[in-house]
């Protein structure tokens, strides 16, 4: 498919033109094909693909999802948008790890990798081929809801010439070239349970991150969690080694689930 300036407005306009009795899949394809070769709305791109997949034989949905990777063409679809694959960047996104968490080092935190990035490591040995950032998690002097909200506010502060502003204070993003690396609290409460934010309530018990391990990956080691399978099957599920390119976290559910931790930061 050509991306011919001007065109994306015209064929979404067509594509919208038609009844809404008419749309099947092969009508949704188009749409997301579209979509996707002007990078265009990219979180609407993944709910259509889900449908996509649940709708269509093995074999079909297959046809659809090589021509997406066509189009991309070495980058990928997140929510986030359009970004370049971190496995296909000059860069050494690792070498980059590492120098910022001897920079948390050297202010006293203690930082983990988590989430996609812990995925990647232990299921790739490397990155998940779709992901387009990294994931560590700072580990809070805290045993409750009331103190992590403090412990995560100060380390914040702590780091406020490292992250970039958000309108939230539930997480953060670090201030730096290249991909983004997400930064989340954890804190282990005083009934030895853990606690991460988003994905963490307590499902496992403290001995599951500390005492920490060091995986090896890409020419350097990094600090991760005593039991990574455990922490793993909490944040995606039992069949978390089957790798899952549209896996959707559930985000209404964390902002319920972590309300009393919530209600210790600002409003926003």
């Amino acid at each position: 498919m050509q991306t011919v300036p001007g065109a994306y407005d015209a064929e979404r306009a067509r594509l919208e033109a038609v009844p809404l009795a008419d749309r099947d899949t092969t009508w949704l394809r188009e749409r997301v094909l579209l979509d996707v070769a002007y990078r265009q709305r990219p979180r609407e791109v993944l709910e259509q693909l889900r449908t996509l997949r649940s709708e269509l034989a093995a074999e079909a949905y297959a046809e659809v999802q090589a021509s997406v990777d066509t189009l991309l063409a070495g980058e990928t679809v997140t929510i986030h948008g359009y970004n370049p694959r971190l496995d296909d960047l000059e860069v050494d996104q690792w070498q980059r790890l590492v120098a910022l968490g001897e920079q948390l080092e050297r202010r006293g935190f203690t930082w983990f990798v988590t989430s996609g990035t812990l995925l990647g490591i232990v299921r790739h040995g490397g990155f998940v081929p779709t992901d387009d950032d990294l994931d560590i998690a700072v580990l809070l002097d805290a045993s409750d809801d009331a103190t992590a909200a403090k412990a995560w506010l100060a380390a914040r502060a702590d780091l406020a010439d490292l992250l970039r502003k958000q309108e939230h204070e539930r997480g953060a993003e670090f201030e730096l070239d290249g991909p983004t690396i997400d930064l989340f609290p954890a804190w282990i409460s005083a009934d030895d349970r853990l606690h991460v934010w988003p994905w963490c309530r307590g499902e496992a018990p403290g001995s599951a991150l500390l005492p920490l391990a060091h995986l090896a990956v890409g020419g350097v080691t990094v600090p991760a969690p005593a039991d990574p399978g455990a922490l793993l099957a909490v944040n995606y599920g039992p069949s978390w080694e089957t790798p899952d390119p549209l896996f959707a976290f559930d985000w209404p559910r964390a902002h319920q689930r972590f309300a009393g931790w919530k209600a210790g930061l600002p409003s926003g």
